[in-house]
């Protein structure tokens, strides 16, 4: 059969753009190929706080068992406001000491900084904020990131495929019709999910912090301000298929 390159932008319009991110379809050797990919977002089930505690001393020992008591500080108060028996969790996922140098070009060892890195699992995205200001106001020298993501991504992927699978058959149906020739079977069928987490990233080294002043002292006192806000975004789930129907 005589090779042909259907461009099917026309399609791509009358099915939707959000299902379709290829608007080619190849016709040849008695095959017709498609493409289909279907996204839709959903709303995070969990987020993962990366909180870093840092400590810098002449003795690489004292540094580490500075860090060792602002960590369990830090981590004793999160721990607390966790609910554990649904998922929650916290845990360290990266320790370590490495010496500072001078920058005289002697290349001398000047100070030992020691970094104890430490994740919160949540499933009450509404703690995020308050488990950020908590981190902090017991210790912890910055928060790396805070990512969101659902469980079963590959769940909701693998439910869309059907939707991705019809698009391709609906697709090759007309391109077949078009042309007086019939779909007499699938030759090839491959399929792939792409999961989107969402991010805020966040690199700050303090809490923020409100100023009262008391009228009758005029002594000023450092309080803690409102929770910090983190919005948590929409999760990209992404289900494409690439179908070869046999045509006759």
């Amino acid at each position: 059969m005589k090779k042909i390159l259907v461009v099917l932008g026309i399609l791509s319009i009358l099915f939707g753009t959000c299902a379709f991110s290829n608007s080619i379809v190849n016709i040849a050797n008695g095959i017709i190929s498609t493409f289909s990919e279907v996204e839709k977002e959903f709303m995070p089930d969990y987020a993962n706080i990366s909180i870093s505690i840092e400590t810098t001393d002449k003795n690489s020992l004292k540094a580490s068992e500075e860090n060792k008591i602002i960590s369990q500080k830090v981590m004793e108060a999160i721990k607390s406001k966790l609910a554990l028996k649904v998922g929650e969790k916290i845990s360290t996922v990266n320790f370590i000491v490495y010496p500072n140098y001078s920058n005289n070009g002697k290349n001398n060892i000047v100070s030992y900084t020691c970094r104890n890195i430490i994740l919160v699992k949540l499933k009450d995205l509404e703690k995020t904020g308050a488990i950020i200001d908590l981190a902090i106001n017991n210790g912890a020298t910055k928060i790396n990131n805070v990512t969101f993501d659902v469980e079963n991504d590959q769940n909701m992927c693998n439910n869309m495929l059907p939707e991705a699978i019809n698009n391709t058959r609906t697709r090759a149906g007309i391109i077949a019709k078009s042309l007086n020739v019939q779909i007499s079977g699938v030759s090839k069928v491959s399929s792939s999910c792409y999961v989107q987490n969402s991010s805020n990233v966040i690199t700050y080294a303090n809490a923020r912090k409100a100023t009262s002043v008391d009228m009758s002292s005029g002594n000023n006192y450092e309080t803690a301000s409102s929770n910090t806000s983190i919005e948590p975004k929409p999760i990209k789930v992404r289900a494409s298929v690439n179908v070869d129907y046999k045509i006759k």
